[in-house]
């Protein structure tokens, strides 16, 4: 392997790392958020694939507004009506906004 090589794998898996890190600390303040905003108790064990509406955990349109404003609000973000869908779980609100960070830095 040439040395060059060897010296970017540490590199690349620091900044691996710092993604997986980045993403699980989106994830446990968007769970806070959906949390509040179903009126869930804190210590509900809400998975990060869970669908917020529908069969999941039964939210409707009024919700998905509520929780797509405080999305807005808490990350400095715009969701669009027809965005409505990226809030379907947890992680899907988290690859949007890991999205829209990676876009704007």
């Amino acid at each position: 392997m040439s040395e060059s090589l060897e010296s970017a794998i540490p590199w690349s898996r620091h900044v691996a790392e710092q993604h997986v890190a980045e993403w699980n600390a989106l994830v446990e303040r968007v769970r806070r958020i959906v949390q509040e905003t179903a009126n869930l108790s804190p210590d509900y064990q809400l998975g990060p694939d869970t669908a917020l509406f529908g069969r999941g955990l039964g939210q409707d349109s009024i919700q998905a507004l509520d929780l797509s404003l405080y999305v807005e609000l808490e990350f400095d973000v715009r969701v669009d009506s027809g965005d409505v869908g990226a809030l379907g779980s947890i992680n899907s609100i988290v690859e949007r906004l890991f999205h829209q960070r990676t876009l704007i830095s």
